[in-house]
């Protein structure tokens, strides 16, 4: 009888934290008393060397206007760390703005990182 109990309770619990998968409110995912981040707070944090920062900072970034999401992280792409300009092409390449795709293509061009590079194309 422990057994089934124990069964249906896994079950139940698997079956309440994949209900809601589908999207996450970043309200549920935010630290108690955090607010949003600005655009300069943005991108301090994609250009921090805290995976927290980052992580923190890309999603916030979805909340800005597609113009200056894509300020943001073209102003990333000329920073001398590899690390941070490839976060800025993967963000970039979740946009469809024009402004976006021309500094992919340069990036694809000419970025002296071979991964940076690559992950533009």
């Amino acid at each position: 009888m422990k057994r089934i109990a124990i069964v249906m309770c896994v079950a139940l619990a698997a079956a309440f934290l994949t209900a809601g998968c589908g999207s996450v409110d970043p309200t549920v995912t935010q630290k108690p008393g955090q607010t949003d981040l600005n655009a300069e707070q943005i991108k301090a944090k994609l250009s921090s060397d805290k995976f927290s920062d980052k992580l923190e900072a890309r999603k916030q970034l979805g909340k800005l206007p597609p113009a200056e999401q894509v300020s943001i992280l073209t102003g990333l792409l000329a920073d001398k760390r590899a690390g941070v300009r490839l976060v800025a092409v993967q963000e970039l390449k979740k946009l469809s703005d024009p402004a976006a795709k021309a500094a992919l293509a340069k990036v694809a061009a000419g970025d002296p990182d071979p991964e940076v590079k690559a992950a533009a194309k």
